[in-house]
């Protein structure tokens, strides 16, 4: 996203915002807050668990979390382009 923003193709930057506004939220919640189901309101128990609780463990901000699920990304993608 950022790099599409920076060559004017994609017209949202991405900010600290609009990082945690989709699913990031909700794993953000889940590492700090925990699992909580709000009757009759948005729950985050359908989310997996490992990745808040790496995110809890760490205890990073939004962008060293950010970096290290490039890492993850790029650490997977590589492992499956080589199979």
């Amino acid at each position: 996203q950022l790099f599409l923003s920076e060559i004017h193709i994609f017209p949202i930057s991405p900010t600290l915002e609009n990082i945690v506004s989709w699913d990031a939220g909700w794993y953000l919640s889940i590492a700090t807050e925990g699992y909580k189901d709000n009757a009759g309101a948005s729950s985050n128990s359908g989310f997996y668990f490992l990745f808040p609780l790496v995110w809890s463990l760490i205890h990073y901000n939004i962008i060293g979390i950010l970096i290290l699920n490039i890492i993850f990304f790029a650490v997977g993608f590589t492992i499956l382009s080589n199979l």
